[in-house]
């Protein structure tokens, strides 16, 4: 609605609606809304087992279907921005410096291979090239649990191998493409503890510029690398580029005493671990929030949690000692949000007569405007 225009919402419905027929609509707005879904960005910042984020998923790939049947303005558009976008971006940052041009260049012309094959219907089913991208570009999820977000990727694993057509092939892994690598878009960390920081980690001098890019690319290469060896030197090309880019940030005096420390402490390839705060742009590299933040928060007293005295020292508005976790988690998924996203939670419905909601009640009022509550 926002990019194409509100009056259009019985058409956003129809396309949303699984028993109805497809609307007939020009190019023009079928390209116009297939561009704000490329450009819509969900977090789940409580994700589980991912069942919220493989929803949206899902309802996106259905409406790409009712607008772009056969993929081939799906096609056009991922080679235009996620190929020569993102070339053009890079090239500026090399100043003319050949070898690192002609690196590009090669890259690019790798990448497009990669897309091109993608798309290739005898290998694979359409609905394959939809999620692929989609999940790079629209789909995060955080938990504080390891086991939650391992089962959340597996849950995205799943729905790309059932979309590719398999062959009697054991030497090409019998007509399977290696599976994308979702360590930037699945993290395990404590969502309710922010990085100490004293602005926004992308802002500031050119070399905070050249690492965001070059960041980027990494997490594109990272996402589509299908040898073990290419991933590992990505791994190492990320480790150090994070870590430069930490030490400018820390010069320039963005981080509070501990940020410098919370940043070098996070490895996003340990699916073992824990980190102890979220920062989306640290860790998925986004500056302006998302457009949506869905999901269902967990219900836990803050009483019982042995962070209780952490949450309190953030300064959170809707922190009660008798209350519960779940009133913090609307705080923060509206502080995620972009300048017109939208927050969407399955709730209890305790906070809107306890004694303990009321901080709650006063922070919905001041700082949102409420839409529905079923």
């Amino acid at each position: 609605k926002r990019f194409c225009g509100d009056d259009k919402e019985p058409i956003y419905r129809a396309l949303l609606n699984y028993g109805s027929t497809t609307p007939d609509l020009p190019e023009d707005l079928r390209r116009s809304i297939m561009h704000a879904i490329y450009n819509c960005r969900v977090l789940d910042p409580a994700c589980g087992s991912g069942a919220f984020p493989m929803g949206v998923l899902q309802q996106m790939v259905h409406v790409l279907k009712q607008l772009d049947h056969d993929n081939d303005l799906w096609n056009s558009m991922i080679i235009d921005i996620a190929v020569e976008d993102e070339r053009r971006e890079l090239l500026k940052l090399v100043n003319g410096e050949e070898d690192k041009k002609q690196e590009i260049e090669k890259a690019y012309i790798e990448r497009r291979k990669d897309i091109e094959s993608v798309f290739q219907q005898s290998i694979k089913y359409p609905d394959y090239a939809r999620k692929l991208f989609l999940i790079e570009r629209c789909i995060y999820g955080v938990d504080i649990q390891p086991i939650a977000t391992q089962i959340s990727k597996l849950r995205f694993f799943i729905s790309l191998v059932v979309d590719q057509d398999t062959t009697s092939d054991p030497k090409s892994n019998f007509g399977i493409r290696p599976l994308p690598n979702l360590e930037a878009k699945f993290v395990t960390a404590n969502t309710l503890i922010p990085l100490d920081r004293s602005r926004n980690i992308f802002t500031g001098s050119e070399d905070v510029l050249y690492y965001e890019e070059l960041l980027n690319d990494i997490n594109h290469r990272i996402f589509l690398a299908k040898k073990n060896s290419e991933k590992k030197k990505l791994q190492e090309m990320m480790f150090s580029a994070r870590a430069s880019m930490a030490q400018v940030m820390d010069n320039l005096g963005a981080f509070g005493p501990s940020g410098y420390n919370q940043l070098m402490s996070w490895n996003m390839f340990d699916q073992n671990t824990s980190s102890s705060f979220f920062d989306p742009e640290w860790m998925f590299g986004l500056k302006e929030g998302f457009d949506v933040v869905i999901g269902n928060p967990p219900y836990i007293q803050i009483k019982w949690l042995p962070e209780k005295d952490a949450y309190r020292e953030v300064g959170y508005k809707t922190f009660d000692s008798s209350g519960d976790i779940y009133c913090l988690f609307y705080e923060v998924g509206v502080k995620f949000l972009s300048k017109k996203g939208y927050l969407t939670y399955i709730t209890s419905n305790k906070w809107l007569k306890s004694n303990y909601g009321k901080k709650t009640r006063n922070f919905i009022v001041q700082h949102t405007t409420p839409k529905l509550l079923i």
